[in-house]
């Protein structure tokens, strides 16, 4: 067991040495505040403060951990063995030249997110304004990176120091945004775009709808039977979030009431996980979010706890306490939707620490790494550039004991001619990514 003295104990300290001790090291720790414990152990010691106290190994303590509200902090990025570090110290006789733990809390509680302004017509963080956007170092697992570093660290001094990395896993995640490009959206729908096709002579869409009413082709979105084929193949358990929201500018979903829609949730629900895909709307209209919920459960028969942001949309912390209050329990939406690479910095689980209440909270947060459209839409990535990207991603995740988490659409993998070749990436990320 390592012990680890502070003069100050922190529910962001605990919340701090939790992850990085028990859910990344897999190994035991305690946190004392006693000199008299700490000094007469006699295994691995850690002394996180102004000062060291004899033979132990040293991090010296920055203030963060330590306060309580939020404020406007002025972050400095150093550099140590080509790896950039937050919080780095000058400070005599420390054995690891930054505050890792202020660090690692730094990224997993989102501070950053706190500070951000949203005017009118923001919806989400923007990846360009965030520390690692800024500082190059949004394509890597930097936490992963630091926790290894600490390791190494420890173990110079105490080299009986016993943990256990966890191990790589691959998770591929699709949310259903618009079930179908052509079918069961209703008559004034359907008659709305029709004539809408025709106006604006979309002859290939025009005659696509016609011939799909008719049963000659495919709806184009529809790409469940062959997205189970490939993940049956490859032996793998995905997660699908649905969007049961209502018809909206940003919502534009079939209605949650159409049989054809159910049975498909239905069938996709009895093989493998599923969860709610907030609605846009779901953030500014009270009670709509329980409405959605209620909806997958009254469908699925079975009680809601996962989801993923419709957009992404993100506002810390009143997104997550909505949740929460939902009896959400895990959430998938923590990544970019314009870059590719790891928000939080890590590739692992980790808890919502709600800082204006200063404590942990049961929420599970999940990041994903990558999503179809973050290459095609956003980057505007062809597919062998989008696989590199994905290889490289796959690479460090592997290469850090992560888990690989990605995002595709229905759409993505239909037949919709704007997304000509990308069931190829999809397959090959798949098989890429199985390997251990």
């Amino acid at each position: 067991m390592t012990l680890v003295f502070s003069e100050k104990i922190s529910n962001r300290l605990i919340y701090t040495l939790d992850f990085i001790f028990k859910d990344y090291l897999n190994t035991s720790y305690e946190l004392t505040d006693e000199k008299n414990k700490f000094l007469n152990y006699n295994g691995v010691k850690i002394c996180y403060g102004s000062k060291n106290l004899g033979e132990t190994f040293f991090i010296y303590a920055e203030s963060l951990l330590f306060e309580t509200g939020i404020q406007n902090l002025d972050v400095i990025v150093g550099e140590i063995d080509s790896t950039q570090v937050l919080f780095p110290v000058n400070a005599e006789h420390t054995d690891l030249p930054f505050d890792v733990f202020a660090a690692v809390f730094y990224l997993l509680s989102r501070y950053e997110e706190y500070l951000f302004r949203f005017n009118k017509k923001q919806y989400r963080f923007p990846a360009s304004e965030s520390i690692a956007y800024k500082n190059n170092f949004l394509n890597v697992p930097i936490v992963h990176i630091w926790i290894e570093q600490l390791t190494q660290a420890i173990r110079q001094k105490f080299p009986d120091f016993n943990f256990k990395f966890p191990a790589y896993q691959f998770l591929p995640s699709f949310d259903v945004d618009n079930a179908y490009a052509y079918l069961h959206k209703g008559f004034w729908r359907t008659v709305g775009a029709t004539a809408k096709s025709a106006l604006l002579f979309r002859i290939t869409d025009y005659f696509d709808r016609w011939l799909t009413f008719f049963g000659a082709q495919k709806d184009k979105y529809d790409a469940y039977d062959y997205i189970e084929q490939i993940i049956a193949e490859n032996n793998l358990q995905p997660i699908w979030f649905f969007l049961l929201g209502d018809y909206g500018k940003f919502d534009k979903n079939i209605s949650p009431d159409t049989p054809a829609f159910r049975k498909l949730i239905l069938n996709l629900s009895r093989k493998f996980q599923v969860g709610i895909h907030p609605s846009f709307a779901s953030n500014d209209k009270q009670g709509q979010l329980s409405t959605e919920i209620h909806r997958l459960e009254e469908i699925t028969g079975e009680k809601v706890f996962r989801s993923r942001q419709h957009f992404l949309r993100i506002k810390l912390p009143d997104t997550y306490r909505s949740l929460l209050d939902a009896g959400i329990r895990e959430d998938y939406s923590m990544g970019y939707a314009e870059e590719p690479g790891f928000r939080a910095g890590v590739a692992l689980p980790f808890y919502f620490f709600d800082l204006e209440q200063n404590t942990q909270t049961t929420l599970k947060i999940i990041p994903f790494q990558v999503m179809d459209v973050s290459l095609r839409r956003y980057k505007k990535y062809n597919t062998e550039v989008s696989k590199d990207v994905i290889m490289q991603l796959i690479d460090i995740t592997k290469q850090y004991h992560g888990t690989f988490v990605s995002l595709w659409h229905n759409e993505s993998l239909g037949t919709d001619k704007y997304w000509n070749n990308w069931r190829y990436v999809f397959e090959w990320m798949v098989k890429y990514a199985r390997e251990k």
